[in-house]
């Protein structure tokens, strides 16, 4: 009799629940709120949503959703005989037709990870020790019940573990490519003649401020009577061509010419023309400025800029290769 219940017992294998994650993903929750309610306050007060603040409110959205998933949605899963059943709050699913199984392993934050894999006729079931405790035993009644299936078997598999860093690969040989070209296609040698001026009178006296990038770059924040709701900026090249006593010598009150790109004098100042969509949601308070002109001085230099946007053309190249070599590892082996 004994040795009858003893057989009956393990008929079937269930997971146990892991809170191994659960302060990484309380504290994922809390950070993704917190960047939320700060972009959705940038969004809410412009005339036109910037996209990168808008791609940034609904990135932390899913990102906080997807964490609060993972803490109170958490999956179980029984496995049988002939079948493995996974289910949370929402769903069940069920796999029939097992075909097999490998093991395999990675290496974690904190220790070395060792996983699972089924084949079946659904797809790939995976169940790996950092999230369940219980792994070992699982892994038992796993051995004594099922086929163990060779490399061949799971191809398919190790393509799908791989997609994403192909798909990071690929944005990037995108990014890298897209500057090469953006470079190259650029008239640099009649650049004044894709510029506009107009008069604007300072509402403040112009300053030196630095991005918030990782390599916080230094520009000139200029603000004006007329255009209240734009901040003008000499920014990259155009800040390095600038004369640095504009900083002392120009006060506020005081009118001053500017020279911008035509296209953003009509559909930003002017608004004669109607955005793109680039422009509307990409940095549409921005806009750069190209010239300056005071009492008959030029405080921006043309021939500078020039001189410094054909270095960049020159360089360029460089993105051109790292475009090409990020094509090439799309194509590589992570198998291993």
């Amino acid at each position: 009799m004994h040795h009858k219940k003893r057989k009956k017992e393990i008929q079937r294998v269930k997971t146990e629940s892991s809170n191994h994650y659960q302060k990484t993903l309380i504290f994922g929750t809390l950070l993704s709120v917190f960047f939320m309610a700060m972009s959705f306050n940038d969004i809410s007060n412009d005339s036109y949503i910037d996209a990168i603040g808008l791609i940034t409110f609904l990135g932390f959205s899913v990102f906080g959703l997807v964490c609060l998933n993972y803490l109170f949605n958490q999956t179980k899963i029984t496995i049988s005989k002939k079948r493995i059943t996974k289910e949370n709050r929402f769903k069940k699913k069920t796999y029939q037709n097992i075909q097999g199984y490998k093991e395999g392993s990675y290496s974690g934050k904190y220790q070395y990870v060792k996983k699972l894999i089924f084949k079946t006729k659904k797809g790939f079931l995976v169940i790996d020790s950092s999230s369940y405790p219980n792994y070992y035993e699982v892994l038992g009644f796993v051995n004594e019940n099922y086929q163990r299936l060779n490399d061949d078997n799971f191809k398919r598999y190790d393509f799908q573990q791989t997609l994403f860093i192909r798909i990071f690969f690929l944005f990037v040989s995108l990014l890298f490519l897209g500057i090469f070209t953006n470079r190259q296609l650029e008239n640099i040698d009649h650049l004044e003649n894709d510029l506009q001026s107009t008069q604007i009178t300072l509402l403040a006296n112009p300053k030196t401020e630095r991005g918030k990038g990782r390599h916080k770059n230094k520009h000139i924040r200029i603000l004006t009577k007329e255009y209240p709701e734009f901040e003008f900026r000499i920014a990259g090249d155009q800040y390095d061509a600038t004369n640095q006593s504009i900083l002392r010598k120009l006060r506020k009150g005081e009118k001053i010419e500017i020279g911008v790109k035509k296209y953003i004098l009509e559909t930003k100042l002017l608004q004669t023309k109607e955005p793109s969509f680039w422009t509307k949601y990409f940095h549409w308070k921005k806009i750069n400025i190209y010239q300056l002109n005071h009492n008959n001085k030029n405080y921006i230099s043309l021939i500078r800029i020039k001189m410094l946007r054909n270095s960049e053309k020159f360089w360029s190249w460089i993105f051109l290769i790292m475009g090409l070599f990020s094509v090439f590892l799309i194509f590589g082996d992570y198998s291993k």
